[in-house]
């Protein structure tokens, strides 16, 4: 079962990825600022999928990091 830990792992990953735009990178530390706050987990998970969702949707971003987004977003879905 994957955890929110699995998930700031991943977070991480992008963040330390040099072809990840900064402004996703951005998006990224923000993440994992909402998993670590102390706010109910479906919470977390749900206000990290909205931004996730905004992010994805930007045409601007490379298709190497919409791929890493939707796996990251697939890692939430199955943390609820």
């Amino acid at each position: 079962m994957t955890t929110l830990n699995d998930v700031e792992a991943k977070l991480q990953a992008l963040i330390a990825d040099n072809l990840v735009p900064k402004s996703v990178k951005d998006v990224a530390q923000e993440l994992i600022k909402i998993l670590k706050s102390d706010e109910d987990k479906v919470l977390k998970i749900t206000k990290c999928l909205e931004k996730l969702d905004e992010v994805a949707e930007d045409p601007n971003i490379p298709a190497f990091t919409r791929t890493q987004i939707w796996n990251i977003t697939s890692l939430l879905e199955s943390c609820k």
